[in-house]
């Protein structure tokens, strides 16, 4: 039987997503050997500046006019936000990942508007793959996609963080990233709006202990760093890391903060579950299913309910070796079953339903 010939549709670097890329890379370890997969990334891949109207550009009209040129017998989308793809792609061979769509609920009203228009597009693709059941239900209710082009495909942790790294490589991370002795909060990801990064900064000031914060991935803005320093706080950015530096920093951290307003999914709260590291996240619906009570929730608008959980958290050794065992058990259990398999019956199913409206 001939294998499938599937072009795999990237972002662009500049949007410092690192879940979606994350996600990217993980389809297509999954596909290997699976079907015929093609890459394909916007041109220019990396912009020399970046402002809302260059990202318009390229997804709305650069990376459009490219994809037009592909042939392949089916076409993966892997970032929602590149729906305008759908424009240039046949709409009954294309699938599409929605990670979330909290794009509608934050930021101001003109790029609210601008993302409903793009992600209202998602409804004419073959099928709408969401990440979790809550994004799935957010799709559903958000933008009427029918339920039979809407299909759950949920991340898989990458079994290599449920590994612990060895002494010397936990040792060669905070040397190398020159961290303090003492506990530390983690952050890893984008500093969005929607990562709730100022009532973080809030909870460390209202905990009753004083630990600093060590921040991978993205930097704080300008405004983030003046409250830091208002707050006294102190954070040290240590930008990205490789996958091995992360874990070992998961294994070295005290806690894990992710008190986002909105999630689709939580990498890095799963991977420090996988580490043992326990998390408080806020009580938002995709965070609630991904860590299904292995983890303290908190209310993201309260930052003193924050601060009170490291308070608590810290200040109980049993407690927190309990939420680190819970953690790993759950951990567990995101990494099982095979993401290569599910990607696979969904496209088959795309492509059997092209031949069928062929044949008729």
């Amino acid at each position: 039987m001939k294998r499938l010939r599937v072009a795999l549709l990237h972002g662009f670097a500049e949007e410092e997503l690192f879940g979606m890329e994350a996600y990217a890379a993980r389809v297509t370890a999954a596909l290997s050997n699976r079907c015929q997969a093609i890459a394909v990334r916007p041109r220019p891949a990396s912009l020399p500046w970046r402002s809302p109207l260059t990202t318009w550009w390229v997804k709305s009209w650069l990376y459009p006019r490219q994809v037009r040129r592909l042939d392949a017998d089916l076409y993966h989308v892997l970032d929602h936000s590149h729906a305008d793809l759908l424009d240039a792609l046949p709409a009954d061979a294309t699938v599409i990942t929605c990670h979330d769509l909290f794009p509608l609920a934050h930021g101001p009203a003109w790029r609210r508007r601008m993302f409903r228009r793009r992600v209202a597009k998602l409804k004419r693709a073959a099928r709408v793959i969401a990440v979790s059941e809550a994004t799935a239900a957010a799709t559903k209710a958000a933008l009427g996609v029918a339920d039979d082009r809407l299909v759950v495909v949920r991340n898989r942790l990458d079994r290599f963080f449920l590994a612990p790294p060895s002494a010397a490589e936990t040792e060669a991370v905070v040397e190398d990233c020159g961290l303090p002795d003492t506990p530390f909060a983690l952050h890893v990801g984008a500093v969005h709006a929607y990562k709730n990064v100022e009532g973080m900064l809030r909870g460390l000031k209202a905990a009753r202990v004083s630990v600093p914060l060590v921040k991978v991935g993205a930097r704080l803005t300008r405004r983030q760093r003046r409250l830091a320093a208002k707050l006294g706080i102190t954070v040290h950015e240590i930008g990205r890391r490789s996958q091995g530096q992360l874990r070992a920093l998961y294994h070295r951290a005290a806690l894990l903060l992710s008190p986002s307003w909105d999630e689709g999914y939580g990498w890095p709260v799963a991977e420090a579950m996988a580490c043992g590291l326990p998390a408080i996240v806020s009580r938002t619906p995709a965070l609630v299913e991904l860590t299904a009570g292995a983890a303290v929730e908190v209310d993201p608008a309260d930052p003193r309910a924050i601060g009170e959980s490291i308070t608590v958290l810290l200040g109980d050794p049993a407690g927190w070796a309990a939420l680190a065992e819970r953690g790993r058990r759950r951990a567990a259990e995101l990494a099982e079953g095979d993401l290569g398999d599910e990607l696979i019956a969904v496209y088959e199913a795309v492509a059997e339903g092209r031949r069928v409206r062929c044949a008729s």
